[in-house]
């Protein structure tokens, strides 16, 4: 018999480490300010794995394609930061005009649409334990 189901495991498994091998080190990582998208796709933002104590980072993301207007954050089931003492935090300004906020932290991350098509994240880590990180789809 015939395995049909091979193929589409053999893709999911590159799939899946191309993107946990985004960064090689916590400086690669810390060095990326961002990126800004052509295209009205789906992609993965993550931070390296495992992250690096005593870090401030800011990205900025945008999608300049029109007919984005909101993005899904949908996070991986593995993200984990630090509680309390680690955070990454949303900024955005909605499609109002108002400007937004949202930190996380520790290892229960919902879903939430975000209206608008550029954001900026802002990870902050201190001098004690690190955890996996973050990896969300937007």
């Amino acid at each position: 018999m015939k395995n049909t189901f091979l193929p589409f495991a053999i893709m999911a498994l590159v799939m899946i480490a191309s993107v946990q091998g985004q960064y090689a080190s916590c400086t690669d990582w810390a060095a990326d300010s961002g990126v800004t998208f052509t295209e009205a796709e789906a992609q993965v933002i993550e931070s390296a794995h495992n992250y690096c104590e005593s870090l401030d980072i800011t990205q900025h993301y945008s999608w300049t394609n029109s007919a984005v207007v909101a993005l899904e954050i949908v996070f991986d089931s593995q993200t984990y930061i630090e509680s309390y003492y680690d955070s990454l935090t949303f900024s955005y300004t909605d499609i109002s005009g108002e400007a937004q906020t949202m930190s996380f932290s520790g290892s229960s991350f919902s879903s939430f649409i975000l209206e608008a098509s550029e954001f900026d994240i802002t990870f902050h880590s201190d001098s004690s334990v690190d955890y996996w990180g973050y990896s969300f789809t937007a």
